[in-house]
């Protein structure tokens, strides 16, 4: 009979005797860590390794030539001159590539001379130019003083861009005031709602918050935060990322009326970055021309004309039936005949703004101009295709 030999192992281990601490070696201690100290170290790495990441890339991509700068200037040295000209990459903060707007060709010396007085003009399209820039507002006020004043050097910097608002018209300033401006011309106002960030806007969220704008606009100089911005565009909307500038049809989807919520965001928006671009320009030492912006009531008929929401269908036959009755006679010049049907339309609605322009051209035409005046504003403030100061 063969012995076991697994029982034999075992019984000897069983038997062998437990090994003795020795006592001259090194005793260790457990350390507790308190629960604040595991806290506070979790929040370093969470907060610190993201950074420490985050500032490699963004090294990596700078070197690399990667992404875009976001000042509106760029400096450059010209016959050992320290000399300024437009960043034409400024606006992708602001737009799509493929619809991106960009600052008027300029260039100019960076430190001023004693016998320089040096305009900057702020604000969008009317301010900018367009459709001719060679034939704008600013360039007329650049030959007008120059004629006026001739021992001077008079240089008028066209700080405008078309489709932008006063979210980009703070940042531009931003940079203008390094630059020893004597004067600053403000004719703003025009695409507030329409412009990025406004409440009918096709750039950017809609009417948001001022603290979250001028946020998103901070993460916007990180080359990390654009590019990881393009390849989502690119991947979750490629229509949009190639959608090209298409002008005031862009905007035919995003009818905004004068009562809806989204404009009291608008308004105090727009109140608080022309706050903080005055305040800029003081502070840079420059002079404040401010600019109501002009708006033509009479021969300019609203873009956009919507009716009051929650309008019922029997009240939209009766507003119809009396609207083309009034239009009617208005086209055959009854215009008192007109009136009296446009009158009762509008006590069924009167949020439709071509109403109010057919009715201020009625009164003008029986020489009652301040009633003709005040349908011609209100006309303005319901075009539901926002395109025009209020």
């Amino acid at each position: 009979m063969k012995p076991n030999r697994k029982k034999t192992q075992k019984a000897s281990q069983s038997s062998a005797p437990s090994p003795v601490a020795d006592p001259s070696a090194p005793k260790f201690q457990e350390t507790t860590v308190s629960p604040a100290k595991r806290l506070l170290f979790k929040g370093i790495c969470l907060f610190f390794i993201p950074v420490v990441i985050i500032f490699l890339l963004e090294l990596v991509f700078r070197l690399a030539g990667l992404g875009y700068p976001t000042s509106f200037f760029l400096k450059s040295r010209v016959a050992n001159k320290s000399v300024v000209r437009e960043n034409r990459l400024f606006g992708l903060r602001f737009f799509t590539p493929g619809a991106l707007r960009t600052p008027r060709p300029m260039s100019f010396c960076a430190n001023k001379d004693s016998n320089t007085i040096r305009i900057f003009v702020f604000g969008e399209s009317a301010a900018f130019g367009d459709p001719e820039p060679a034939y704008g507002f600013p360039r007329v006020l650049q030959y007008t003083l120059a004629a006026m004043l001739p021992t001077n050097k008079i240089e008028v910097i066209n700080a405008a861009m078309t489709a932008i608002n006063s979210h980009t018209i703070l940042e531009i300033a931003k940079d203008c005031a390094a630059y020893n401006g004597d004067f600053w011309l403000l004719y703003i106002g025009n695409n507030e709602v329409v412009g990025p960030f406004g409440a009918g806007t096709v750039f950017g969220k809609q009417s948001a918050g001022l603290n979250f704008i001028r946020f998103v606009l901070k993460l916007k100089n990180l080359r990390t935060v654009q590019l990881l911005d393009l390849a989502m565009l690119k991947l979750f909307n490629p229509q949009r990322a190639r959608e090209s500038w298409g002008g005031m049809e862009m905007f035919l989807k995003f009818r905004i009326l004068p009562d809806n919520p989204k404009m009291q965001v608008v308004y105090e928006n727009f109140q608080q970055n022309m706050t903080d671009i005055i305040n800029l320009g003081k502070k840079a030492g420059a002079k404040i021309i401010l600019s109501t912006v002009a708006v033509n009531l009479k021969d300019c008929p609203p873009f956009g004309s919507d009716h009051a929401p929650g309008l019922s269908t029997n009240a939209l036959a009766q507003w119809n039936e009396l609207y083309n009755t009034g239009l009617t006679h208005y086209k055959e010049g009854a215009f008192a005949k007109a009136l009296e049907f446009f009158k009762k339309a509008e006590t069924i609605d009167s949020h439709y703004a071509e109403l109010h322009f057919l009715m201020a051209k009625s009164f003008e035409k029986l020489n009652n101009l301040n009633e003709a005046r005040t349908h011609y504003v209100l006309a303005r403030d319901f075009d539901s295709l926002r395109f025009r100061a209020d």
